[in-house]
């Protein structure tokens, strides 16, 4: 095997692997964005709850 080669087999290796970890920061920021959407929603209806609760003390 010549150097022309063990680079040309390096570089695809690297593109492997930045593919790789793109996909798989691609699921972190999908599962960040899903769990930042499930507090806001819970955030709501408690902020709805102790509107209510206030209402009803009043």
């Amino acid at each position: 095997m010549n150097w022309e080669a063990i680079g040309a087999i390096g570089e695809l290796v690297g593109a492997y692997a930045v593919l790789i970890t793109l996909l798989f920061l691609a699921e972190q920021v999908r599962h960040s964005n899903h769990a930042m959407a499930e507090s806001n929603r819970l955030e709501r209806v408690a902020a709805i709850d102790r509107h209510a609760d206030s209402i009803s003390r009043w």
